[in-house]
């Protein structure tokens, strides 16, 4: 995992310029295309080129705001790999603080999601049982298909 991370460590400073030119890419399409959208829908069309002038000002300003849509879901994307990058930096520069955490501390958990608390007590159990060993109950049916051999309930 450090590796990996050191690896995209190396690639942070590009995706931050990559996020800024797709932010400012969005943000000036979406811009652009809202100005040709009203200039569009006030201009009176010439009645001979009907077809052609309503298929342009429908056209043009949509394929600039679809372009700049997209280039603002890139930018979340990449906004998102970043997150996760300085998310490890997290991780990796208070290792020990979170390793030694007790999880049993109710203080500890006390902003946690509930589904993120079932997974804690997932991984508590498996500290306890960390060769895989659990206890089951065993039950003896009496049918003519079993033949009194025992069933093992999990």
């Amino acid at each position: 995992m450090s590796k990996q991370h050191l690896r995209n460590k190396e690639c942070e400073e590009k995706l931050v310029s990559k996020m800024s030119n797709n932010i400012a890419m969005a943000g000036g399409c979406g811009i652009t295309g809202l100005i040709f959208a009203g200039v569009m829908a006030t201009g009176v069309p010439n009645q001979d080129y009907l077809l052609f002038a309503n298929a342009i000002r429908i056209g043009f300003p949509t394929i600039i705001l679809v372009y700049g849509g997209i280039k603002g879901i890139i930018a979340k994307k990449i906004f998102n790999k970043i997150k996760e990058i300085k998310k490890n930096d997290y991780l990796l520069k208070n290792e020990e603080v979170l390793s030694e955490a007790d999880l049993e501390n109710e203080n500890i958990l006390e902003n946690v999601k509930d589904k993120d608390k079932a997974v804690i007590a997932e991984i508590k159990e498996e500290k306890d049982n960390y060769l895989g060993l659990v206890t089951t109950q065993e039950e003896v049916k009496d049918t003519s298909e079993t033949k009194g051999e025992p069933l093992v309930k999990k």
